[in-house]
């Protein structure tokens, strides 16, 4: 299993790169529906910035809308196998957690990642990648979320906090922590750092 996991982007361009071995432009799917639930003006933003990163590093960018597979667990699955990679980006994290439920693809991320293929997350996407989802509303609004679930992937047994030691939300993030640690054990990653996981061997760069 490789998993990439950051606060924000791709701090580490060449370790996420490694991930796909000798792969010559790998194709990622770009999830964003993080963002669906805030304005399109500031979302564009963000996503533009996801997608052309990921563009500056010869990787083939196939957005992936996960609600257009709303119910279609199967179909998820043979659009995700056709691909090297998937990139989940920030935003809301109980509303990316919906749509997760909505496509089915908590049923399948496991088996498909233990296949080769490649996980990267930031922020949002990083949270998902986790057993839970609890402390998370201290940053961001769960009621965002037309149902919430507090179960993540678990592609990794521990919680993550991102953009730790950022001072704008030091005090709620401070909450996610004390809250998720009566869970999970967690590990904390600045805005210039990346949780790198490959099989069991996990690096913490930046």
């Amino acid at each position: 299993m490789k998993l990439f996991l950051s606060s924000v982007g791709i701090p580490q361009a060449d370790a996420y790169q490694a991930l796909f071995g000798n792969k010559r432009k790998p194709r990622v799917g770009l999830v964003s529906n993080a963002w669906d639930t805030h304005v399109a003006q500031t979302s564009q933003v963000f996503i533009t910035q996801a997608s052309n990163q990921l563009s500056t590093l010869d990787i083939q960018v196939q957005p992936l809308n996960l609600l257009d597979y709303e119910g279609k667990q199967d179909a998820l699955q043979a659009t995700l196998e056709s691909l090297d990679g998937l990139w989940v980006t920030g935003g809301n994290s109980f509303y990316l957690n919906w749509a997760v439920h909505q496509a089915g693809l908590h049923n399948i991320i496991a088996s498909l990642c233990r296949n080769g293929l490649v996980y990267g997350g930031e922020s949002a996407g990083a949270i998902l990648a986790t057993p839970t989802l609890h402390g998370v509303e201290f940053v961001d609004d769960a009621n965002e979320a037309p149902t919430i679930f507090w179960d993540g992937l678990r592609l990794v047994d521990f919680g993550i906090v991102p953009h730790w030691g950022n001072a704008q939300y030091a005090e709620p993030l401070a909450s996610c922590r004390q809250e998720m640690e009566e869970h999970v054990p967690v590990k904390l990653i600045g805005d210039r750092q990346c949780l790198v996981i490959v099989d069991n061997q996990l690096t913490l760069l930046g």
